[in-house]
């Protein structure tokens, strides 16, 4: 039986069937009857079901086995699509390209295939691009909501209308994430989807202009959702995507696009940086919406470093001051990681050390604030999504001295714990692994820097000796684990 893909060898041989008899009489006769209904019809209307279950069953019976003779018919069925097209494009003939789109909607075949023989090459396309651009630019690519919808449908609608008045990235994505779950999603009109690909290969240029056209994010949710990678970045790596909407669109198809189980796509996450920084350049508080949204997204984390390098320091403290969030889990501190890295590729010492010393001052408050809050609890190390970041400031901005110093000071708070009163018992052990998670970091920055202490041991050796304060605090029965990976870099 054959592939549903259809070979491009096979596609070849087809364009170069000549003789009269080359076509499938069958399905030319099927596509011409869509002549009798106007292209709006063909486009929206249900006049054409009829048409359309026989050329579905012409489809199906081209791929019930495999044979020469059912090769051949295939053949002659792309070689029907192909004259529709040649005379669409010959006679500026809007009506014939639209059956071919809508012949192609089964065989699925790229455009830039039936584009790129020598023969289509030589046609000019000037008079037909302009046709279908002014056809495709009359059309209305906003979705309606139909009556009778749940309620819950309802708010989420309301709040996208008032998500795009008010700039509320959540809002807007909120109703269009509904959307994409709940079924169809945006695949509102297939044939018009397929059109629209179709002009992306006839004439980029008017493809562009149509998105230019565009203003609501689920029209641009439309014109992307199709579109392969290859397709995205092309778009993604253009000069001229200046809305808001259609840029946050473009960086979600494309890290929609991402193969989480390779390498770390450059390809991608250059095209994502390109549509951040285009988003940076128009509206910087739209910008940390967006940082917002893909925060624990490894692809936009890799951009981000990277943007987060052009951008003013002042503007980069308001970002970690109100966007990278901290909080006491480091479930995405590999995300993070590829922020800190490309943001050390592309940026100057200075910038690192600045960079650095605002995540550090914004961890420092976060810890002081567990510190003091009597309902917090955790019997575990607190090491966040940004110890990477902590580890990498000990080791930019402190001497060898001064990180030893620190060291003995925090081995000495938690030896000498119970010299400390508590309001309960629970918070002493909170307060425990606090300490104890700063002294993990700090161990790390030790060993990157080879610190040799010529001053004799360290607090901590107190710390890994005392089976008492062991036996008290293990709560998770991994403290055992913790003091041995501390001890093994602090070399004790």
């Amino acid at each position: 039986m054959f592939s549903m893909e259809i070979p491009q060898q096979i596609i070849k041989e087809a364009f170069e069937l000549k003789s009269k008899k080359s076509l499938n009489l069958i399905l030319k006769k099927e596509l011409h009857k869509l002549h009798a209904l106007s292209i709006k019809e063909i486009l929206f209307e249900d006049k054409k079901h009829k048409i359309d279950s026989k050329i579905r069953n012409i489809y199906n019976r081209l791929f019930s086995y495999s044979s020469e003779r059912q090769y051949l018919e295939l053949k002659k069925a792309i070689n029907t699509l192909n004259e529709f097209l040649i005379v669409g494009i010959k006679e500026n003939n809007p009506k014939a390209i639209v059956i071919f789109i809508y012949a192609n909607c089964y065989f699925m075949i790229n455009p830039k295939l039936f584009l790129n023989q020598n023969v289509v090459q030589n046609l000019s396309k000037r008079k037909i691009s302009k046709t279908i651009y002014d056809l495709l630019n009359s059309v209305n690519f906003t979705t309606s909501q139909k009556k009778g919808v749940p309620r819950n449908e309802i708010i989420l609608l309301n709040k996208y209308s008032s998500g795009i008045s008010e700039n509320n990235l959540k809002n807007v994505y909120d109703f269009i994430n509904a959307l994409e779950i709940g079924g169809r999603g945006f695949h509102i009109n297939y044939l018009l989807e397929r059109a629209c690909w179709f002009m992306y290969y006839l004439n980029y240029r008017y493809y562009l202009k149509l998105i230019a056209n565009l203003s609501k994010p689920q029209e641009f949710v439309f014109f992307f959702q199709g579109l392969n990678k290859k397709e995205l970045i092309r778009i993604a790596n253009a000069n001229y995507i200046f809305n808001k909407w259609a840029n946050i669109e473009l960086v979600r198809q494309l890290i929609e696009k991402e193969d989480k189980s390779a390498e770390l796509d450059l390809k991608l996450s250059k095209s994502i940086y390109n549509r951040i920084i285009a988003i940076y350049k128009s509206d910087f508080e739209f910008l940390k919406q967006c940082i917002s949204y893909f925060e624990n997204n490894f692809l936009f984390n890799s951009a981000l470093g990277k943007l987060l390098t052009k951008i003013s320091l002042s503007e980069l403290t308001d970002i970690v001051n109100s966007t990278l969030l901290i909080n006491k889990y480091d479930l995405n501190s590999k995300a993070k990681f590829c922020l800190l890295r490309h943001y050390v590729e592309n940026s100057t010492n200075p910038q690192l050390d600045y960079f650095l010393k605002d995540i550090y001052i914004k961890w420092e408050s976060f810890f002081e604030i567990l510190f003091e809050d009597d309902d917090f609890y955790t019997n575990q190390l607190v090491i966040t999504d940004y110890c990477e970041f902590i580890v990498e400031y000990f080791i930019s901005t402190k001497t060898d001295a001064e990180i030893i110093e620190s060291i003995n000071s925090i081995s000495k708070d938690i030896s000498n714990i119970d010299c400390i009163w508590f309001k309960k018992h629970s918070n002493q052990i909170s307060y425990f692994y606090l300490f104890l998670s700063k002294l993990y970091l700090l161990s790390y920055a030790y060993k990157a820097k080879n610190i040799i202490n010529s001053n004799g041991g360290l607090g901590f050796e107190k710390i890994k000796n005392d089976e008492i304060l062991q036996c008290r605090f293990d709560r998770d029965n991994n403290l055992g684990t913790y003091l041995k990976i501390i001890g093994e870099n602090l070399n004790e």
